[in-house]
């Protein structure tokens, strides 16, 4: 979606060149068949104004979009990690995004197995919420992982930020998760601002020996959930993309 964002706002980018002539041109008052009308006629003009929040909001729409936050290498199990080399600890891809207006985070991962019921598998999002932060893998060659809270769900669909159980589910080789913005507290910065790792362990193994997988190796940022409003005004816009689409090609069928 986001290269499909690229493109649209690379054909609607205002450049220094005058406007172009085209053959067939609709004015206000129907279609200009000597080829003599510019694309600037007052009804252009108004169409151009109107889309371009439309196109705005594809674009935060295409970013929030866009895959996931964090591809991770196939098999990059950690030489230190002593455990079985399961497809399920093996981290593909994964995303944190703050929603605002749910007042939560929306946890994600993909991992290169099915994950459901794989024994001591469970996967570590560390978050970084300002103050001191604890860097405890510096030893196993991470050392940009930096964490004061954790979110850890567990292969048979359960999950927990500290004692408190938070929604988890697992779907073939995605786990998912919702934790409310209050079992995270801040420690400075915003809830938009906190940055994040996750990392698979077996637990049926002690000490740092545990640890499979990060992803990424160092933290990041969490991405937003589009607002409700930038959603309804992309499906508008991409509604009167359509119409005019279609109109087009009825006037060049005349």
């Amino acid at each position: 979606m986001w290269s499909t964002s690229k493109r649209i706002f690379a054909e609607v980018r205002p450049n220094s060149s005058p406007p172009r002539k085209c053959q067939q041109s609709i004015g206000p008052w129907g279609i200009d068949h000597t080829g003599s009308g510019w694309l600037e006629t007052p009804n252009a003009v108004n169409m151009k104004h109107f889309l371009r929040p439309c196109f705005a909001a594809l674009a935060v729409v295409g970013l929030a979009a866009n895959a996931y936050a964090v591809t991770d290498p196939q098999g990059d199990f950690l030489p230190s990690f002593t455990g079985n080399h399961n497809a399920a600890l093996d981290i593909l891809s994964a995303d944190v995004s703050f929603d605002p207006a749910h007042d939560d985070f929306l946890l994600q991962a993909t991992t290169a197995g099915p994950i459901a019921g794989v024994n001591g598998a469970a996967y570590v999002f560390g978050f970084d919420t300002g103050g001191t932060a604890s860097t405890p893998f510096v030893a196993i060659g991470e050392p940009g992982v930096a964490f004061n809270a954790t979110a850890v769900l567990k292969s048979n669909g359960t999950g927990t930020v500290g004692t408190t159980t938070v929604a988890t589910r697992v779907v073939g080789d995605e786990i998912f998760a919702t934790v409310p913005t209050s079992l995270l507290p801040s420690h400075g910065l915003a809830d938009q601002d906190y940055t994040w790792a996750l990392w698979s362990i077996d637990s049926n193994i002690a000490g740092l020996p545990r640890n499979a997988d990060f992803a990424p190796d160092a933290n990041i940022g969490v991405s937003a959930v589009p607002e409700p409003a930038n959603i309804a005004l992309l499906a508008s816009g991409l509604g009167l993309l359509g119409f005019v689409a279609r109109r087009r090609a009825s006037v060049a069928a005349r």
